[in-house]
């Protein structure tokens, strides 16, 4: 679990306010809307134990995190006393928080909690001995956080505001929890905490900041980790995954002047569509400049062993267009009378239910439901409900037969491309990922 620590532009938590030695709470329902403008203390900050302090500026859209390696009872514990307590971190270190700009004067060089008035968590430099320049947290001046550096920075003088967030985290409890917030800063751009992906890398080598798979949110996780579960989620199933080479393999003939596994697979689609389709409907789901789908995870907070819900984003790839107009004129075909379309259908239903006393609800889930779906035979019973008395041509004035519309279903759920971590992949079973036709092909088996 994390404690997220923000600091407002204003002097709410400046250095010498009791909110950083009393144990009240500051604007509780704050805490349970992400990255926004309301500042917040939560009482994690007084009862929450932690071996690590992960300490994060961002500055425009870059964010840059360093970890001070350092284990109490709860943070409170640690800053209410106002007692200094050092670091060894190291100029260079504290400076990777801001960027190329950063400042700091060549003497004092004090860090830690409650290091000086110029910061609360941080570092100070100064000319002449007395500690006037600081890189840090909760500080005296009117932005509470960010670098400011006169009279002799190494990088010259600089005022630099930025959000900043101390997470507090725990080894015994999974890293990838839920965010609890304390206090945050509206001053620069607002993180997109609605996007399906995940909002921000905190550093590329460091930390992933997502959503969670289930309610709202925020959540901060190692790099490391969440590499790991989403591996272990998705493409370490080699029955299902199959890593992929840009090299062009040999082949009789005259080689392709340019090669890429994506470029034969948009060539394939063009072909089958432009045969079997009216060039019309051919124009609309051929993708013109097409992508690789781009894997991601949302890790399962609410599980009480952290996972990951491995999602592809498929909207721009080369055959998503092709599903999406095959998931239209199918979907009808997946639907019966035991098939609901939202909750409000199935509480209208269970309304109208004669329910024994002796009867129990049971409600099942389908563990990793799309890569599991047998295509072929998903694929043949779509067939033959389409062709039952040619229905699919009578009832959106078409002229294919079943042959091709198994070739075009094929090409649009089967051996969906995608990158991850630079690599590039394959799903060789099952539904692709991230495609529209994923619900109905379920449905329908």
């Amino acid at each position: 679990m994390y404690l997220r620590i923000y600091f407002l532009l204003q002097n709410t938590f400046h250095y010498n306010l009791a909110y950083w030695s009393d144990k009240n709470e500051y604007n509780l329902s704050g805490g349970k809307t992400g990255f926004d403008s309301q500042e917040t203390k939560l009482p994690t900050y007084w009862n929450m134990p932690f071996t690590k302090i992960c300490l994060g500026m961002k500055i425009g859209q870059q964010i840059n995190f360093i970890v001070i390696n350092k284990q109490a009872g709860f943070l409170y514990s640690l800053m209410a006393d106002g007692n200094y307590r050092g670091t060894s971190l190291g100029r260079n270190t504290w400076k990777k928080l801001i960027d190329s700009r950063a400042s700091l004067q060549p003497n004092c060089n004090r860090e830690g909690l409650n290091s000086h008035l110029r910061a609360r968590i941080g570092i100070n430099g100064n000319e002449q001995n007395d500690c006037n320049s600081s890189i840090g947290f909760g500080a005296d001046t009117a932005h509470t956080c960010g670098n400011r550096a006169a009279h002799g920075g190494d990088n010259g003088d600089v005022t630099i505001k930025a959000i900043c967030a101390a997470l507090a985290s725990h080894t015994d409890i999974p890293t990838g929890r839920k965010l609890q917030i304390f206090l945050r800063d509206p001053y620069t751009t607002k993180i997109n905490t609605k996007s399906n992906r995940p909002v921000e890398e905190a550093n590329r080598h460091c930390y992933v900041i997502t959503k969670p798979d289930k309610g709202s949110g925020v959540v901060v996780m190692n790099k490391s980790e969440y590499v790991r579960l989403l591996k272990e989620s998705s493409i370490n199933y080699d029955s299902k995954f199959r890593s992929m080479s840009t090299k062009r393999p040999k082949m009789s003939g005259r080689p392709p002047k340019h090669y890429h596994p994506l470029l034969q697979k948009e060539k394939e689609l063009a072909t089958a569509a432009q045969r079997t389709l009216p060039k019309e409907i051919a124009q609309q789901v051929i993708q013109k400049g097409s992508r690789l789908g781009h894997l991601y995870g949302l890790p399962k907070t609410h599980k009480r062993r952290l996972a990951m819900r491995p999602i592809l984003s498929a909207m721009g790839t080369y055959n998503f267009k092709l599903a999406k107009w095959l998931d239209e004129k199918l979907k009808p075909l997946s639907t019966n009378i035991h098939t609901i379309s939202d909750i409000f259908e199935f509480v209208d239903a269970l309304h109208d239910m004669e329910v024994d006393d002796r009867c129990v609800l049971v409600s099942y889930d389908v563990t990793s439901l799309f890569t599991n779906v047998p295509v072929d035979e998903t694929i043949a019973i779509l067939a033959e409900k389409a062709f039952q008395d040619d229905w699919l041509n009578k009832e959106h004035n078409l002229s294919i037969t079943k042959a091709e519309l198994v070739e075009l279903l094929n090409i649009a759920t089967k051996h969906q491309l995608f990158q991850f971590e630079g690599n590039l992949y394959e799903q060789i079973d099952g539904v692709a990922m991230g495609s529209p036709l994923g619900p109905p092909m379920a449905n329908a088996l």
